[in-house]
């Protein structure tokens, strides 16, 4: 007898009972959304993805369809774009994922046999091959399929966080426009601009975007309204090499400015990192097919960051033992910002990673109007970016002779700073379960036991006459000046150092107290902190008495300040 299929539409009794209101099961779905997500660590990269519950994926597409249906009363995404809920380019890229989405996991039931929901490394090459992709000379085939799936997740998440918000606009209403600027309001606690399509007008309108969504750390996002701009816009920023010194400056304004590290996440996520580094778009997706790399390249990148942005908070980690103590000696940071994200741009590409990634590096760098010590530093950085790991894991650190080897190849103390630095934030943001206190221990000791060498004279100073003028002019600029008939100041001088101190520095020893006049008459200073502009031959701490100390350096903000 064969089975009585239940009725395409219910009784309108049944229906009615038991129902929710529509904004409590928004609110309901949006939490659970929320929790699945959580569970995922919030990522869809995960490199054994799970296919119909993990961020992006099929169960995302359905929610959406869900709340479509309850909210609206429609029983298919694209019948919102006659309601104005949702674009007809939104609508057919959604429908564009969802139909790769199943492909990719009806193969995957054939392959494993069963009902199965993750792509694990024991299927991925046998779909990869059922569903036709062949290795190349730059990717193998498992490496196609899963950057496909990747890129089809980002696509889903974009768009879904899109919708979410205009239904949240659905239920709450309208919200009342407070003005930030002349080109930007919050509405209901999101970032929008306040003239429809100003976005498009100039694409430095969109990094400007993203440094006003920076200034405000209270902004929940971006407005879906921008949000939707923003992505029409994405075609017409052109990449680095082709534009405006302005524009190019924009950019760097975005490193040096505060929370850098959550815009690159913000622009990544977004597609306008992919758009400005073309090197970046090529590696966003890509997987590592090996059992030490969880995430995905452009993931990876990510996570290393998150964890500079760690050490430059000043907040001591259990992880790490001394990361934190020894980032304020960065001369300027933006420059480990700019080696962790090339450190791994070059893979994928059929050579050695770091050799691709440091000529990246230096392009990206004159471009973007670098000096050369600084320049160079970044492309040291990136090409030499596993020396310490290798170091540290592979030889004997015990032995004098290991760590001269090492201290003549490092040669100068911020090279030996930032490539700790970045060292542990590459292992730790391989895998979690890669870092241990072990390592930590093997780079904090051979970190130690350098910095007494090239103290005892084994190092060589990089570009010392360019540092000395960078630092004499670094040194002019902040000291303070009185102006007599305005009575204004400008901040006192940092440039404290042994035979090479400014001319308007104090010339008295730097292991004594100097003091300054503050901003107010009659008040003394007293404040000590590290002299970042003394070369890596010269540990010497200054005194001084400058209210802003810590503030006071050729970018005028200190990495604790800049980077929270």
């Amino acid at each position: 007898m064969p089975m009585r299929m239940p009725p395409l539409h219910w009784p309108r009794r049944s229906r009615r009972r038991g129902v929710w209101p529509a904004d409590a099961y928004f609110q309901a779905k949006l939490e659970e959304l929320r929790q699945r997500h959580a569970r995922f660590g919030d990522t869809s990269d995960n490199l054994e993805p799970n296919l119909k519950d993990g961020p992006g994926g099929l169960r995302d597409l359905h929610m959406l369809g869900w709340l479509a249906r309850r909210s609206f009363g429609v029983h298919a995404l694209d019948r919102l774009v006659a309601l104005g809920r949702l674009g007809w380019d939104e609508a057919a890229a959604l429908e564009r994922e969802r139909r790769a989405l199943c492909r990719l996991r009806y193969g995957l039931h054939l392959v494993a046999g069963r009902r199965e929901e993750r792509l694990r490394f024991d299927y991925q090459k046998l779909l990869a091959e059922r569903l036709g992709y062949v290795d190349d000379g730059k990717a193998l085939a498992v490496e196609q399929m899963m950057q496909g799936f990747y890129r089809s997740a980002a696509v889903v998440r974009r768009i879904g966080d899109r919708l979410l918000q205009r239904f949240e606009e659905h239920f709450a209403g309208v919200a009342v426009p407070e003005p930030i600027d002349a080109h930007f309001e919050r509405r209901g606690g999101y970032l929008a601009t306040r003239v429809p399509g100003w976005l498009g007008q100039d694409p430095a309108h969109v990094f400007a975007l993203f440094a006003a969504w920076a200034a405000d750390p209270a902004l929940r996002g971006l407005h879906s309204q921008a949000a939707r701009e923003l992505a029409q816009e994405l075609p017409q920023i052109p990449a680095y090499e082709g534009a405006s010194p302005s524009l190019r400056a924009a950019f760097m304004a975005l490193l040096r400015g505060p929370q850098p590290v959550r815009t690159l996440e913000r622009m990544a996520r977004a597609g306008v990192l992919g758009r400005w580094i073309p090197a970046f778009q090529r590696v966003s997706g890509r997987m590592q097919f090996d059992l030490f790399h969880v995430f995905t390249v452009d993931q990876h990148t990510l996570a290393v960051l998150r964890n500079l942005e760690g050490f430059a908070s000043g907040r001591p980690d259990p992880r790490f033992s001394t990361a934190h103590q020894v980032w304020p000696s960065l001369r300027k940071p933006e420059l480990l910002l700019l080696a962790g994200l090339f450190h791994d741009i070059g893979k994928g590409r059929g050579g050695d990673h770091s050799e691709l990634g440091a000529v990246d590096a230096r392009a990206f760098c004159e471009a973007h109007g670098l000096s050369e010590i600084d320049t160079a530093l970044v492309e040291w950085l990136v090409r030499r970016h596993l020396l310490m790991s290798v170091t540290a894991q592979k030889q004997d650190i015990t032995d004098p002779e290991v760590i001269h080897r090492f201290a003549v190849e490092v040669a100068d103390r911020q090279r030996l700073d930032a490539l700790y630095l970045l060292t542990c934030a590459d292992i730790a943001g391989t895998s979690p379960k890669l870092w241990n206190s072990w390592k930590d221990r093997l780079l904090a000791d051979l970190h130690a036991a350098t910095r007494l060498a090239l103290r005892r004279g084994l190092g060589q100073p990089v570009a010392v006459a360019e540092r000395i003028a960078e630092n004499r002019e670094a040194g002019a600029r902040c000291c303070w000046q009185r102006d007599t008939t305005r009575r204004s100041s400008t901040r006192c001088s940092r440039a404290c150092r042994r035979k090479t101190s400014c001319a308007a520095a104090p010339t008295r020893s730097p292991g004594r107290r100097m003091r300054c006049a503050g901003p107010r008459p009659g008040i003394r200073w007293w404040r000590r902190a590290r002299c970042r502009a003394a070369t890596a031959a010269t540990d010497w701490t200054c005194w001084y008495t400058c209210p802003t100390a810590m503030a006071c350096s050729p970018r005028s903000s200190s990495p604790s300040t800049a980077w929270a």
